[in-house]
């Protein structure tokens, strides 16, 4: 936890630029900073809790240090342009004081859609921090929680931007409404400050954005590390679908741009295997009963399985440990739409990591550092795909 006095000496570390030593280790930028940014995060925490830092600074500051924790801090551009004109104050109190440590909190850690170490604002002092804690056993959650920086499923560093002030421009509608479509750069349609801000390119990948019943989209990668991007297909029955869905398929434009691990189409794949050796076994075993030893496919069995003795069945249930014919059912079932083309698909690390992007568009700052991304997949990690 952060002391007064490690909060004294980090301001006026940055005002005179004396060898102070409060935190045991040599003082430059790269190990003040967290302290920093810590503490004027903290700053608006205590603000949104009620305290008054004009009428009472030593309260609200004691209240503040109550919040602070050890975390590494990262800043956007905003940020860094408030702590400059903050530490020009050289105060605590007045209004001023507190409109700047307020940006400061507002802008500490924005996250949202994933980015790598190719974004522009990708904080390079958290990441190594983040690499100091794997390399102390912390667990991936807990070094979330200190560094907003994390692996995805293919083992890479990555780290979230904001997506709270995204939306659809009025051009999209006024071209749609006046052509059925739209057609411009990725910038003209969808205003993102922070995506433009990480991944300037971006901003010009060619888009068609259309309004249509069902959402869709699509994406036409082009070189591995670039953002040659032919275009992005965007439709959508509203803006907020079009919104979701263009950020879904932004998400896989930074992958091809990182090398994250990418999504993928129905046409890529052919109905495969039973995945799990349980669901096959079972099938099999279930087969044997129902067709008389012919081997049939998963939804065969199922169907066959309502003409059959259930008494027939009970020493397979037993067997394989389930309670009852409904279990075995809807294992099947679930086990067999895995290896269908769409449930291929749906596995695929580019396709879930796209989706978790559309899951936590609309979460605030906290709910997000409080959310590991990994919990915002919608299918088991240990079952992703990776292409």
């Amino acid at each position: 936890m952060a002391d007064p006095q490690q909060i004294a000496a980090a301001l006026k570390f940055y005002d005179s630029k004396k060898n102070l030593d409060p935190f045991g280790q040599s003082n430059t930028a790269e190990t003040v900073m967290p302290t920093l940014a810590n503490i004027y995060s903290a700053i608006g925490s205590a603000k949104r809790k009620g305290a008054d830092f004009i009428q009472n600074p030593i309260a609200s500051l004691q209240q503040m240090v109550g919040l602070a924790n050890d975390r590494a801090g990262a800043f956007n551009q905003a940020g860094s342009s408030a702590l400059d004109e903050f530490l020009q104050t050289k105060s605590l109190t007045g209004p001023k004081q507190m409109e700047v440590a307020q940006t400061m909190a507002d802008a500490y850690n924005p996250v949202g859609m994933f980015i790598g170490p190719n974004a522009a604002s990708f904080n390079k002092i958290t990441a190594s921090k983040a690499q100091e804690l794997e390399k102390l056993n912390k667990t991936p959650e807990e070094i979330w929680q200190q560094t907003g920086t994390f692996r995805g499923p293919d083992k890479q560093w990555r780290q979230e931007i904001s997506d709270k002030g995204s939306k659809i421009t009025e051009d999209v509608y006024n071209q749609i409404s006046a052509n059925k479509e739209f057609k411009g750069p990725m910038g003209q349609a969808l205003q993102h400050e922070e995506l433009y801000k990480a991944y300037p390119e971006t901003a010009r990948i060619p888009t068609v954005m259309y309004a249509d019943e069902v959402p869709s989209g699509s994406v036409l990668r082009g070189k591995e590390g670039t953002f040659q991007i032919p275009q992005i297909t965007v439709g959508g029955p509203s803006s907020m679908s079009q919104r979701s869905t263009g950020l879904h398929e932004i998400q896989h434009a930074i992958q091809q741009k990182e090398g994250f691990a990418r999504g993928g189409n129905l046409n890529e794949y052919a109905t495969g295997p039973m995945f799990d050796k349980t669901a096959r076994d079972l099938t099999a075993d279930l087969s044997q009963i129902v067709t008389g030893g012919v081997s049939s496919k998963p939804l065969e069995v199922l169907q066959g399985l309502k003409y059959t003795d259930p008494k027939d069945i009970e020493p397979i249930i037993k067997k394989y440990g389930f309670k009852n014919i409904d279990e075995v059912k809807s294992f099947i079932y679930d086990e067999n739409e895995r290896r269908t083309p769409l449930g291929q698909y749906l596995r695929t690390a580019g396709e879930a990591e796209a989706r978790a992007t559309q899951k936590r568009r609309n979460l605030t700052n906290e709910e997000r550092r409080a959310i590991f991304p990994l919990q915002s997949y919608d299918v088991p990690i240990k079952e992703l795909i990776f292409r």
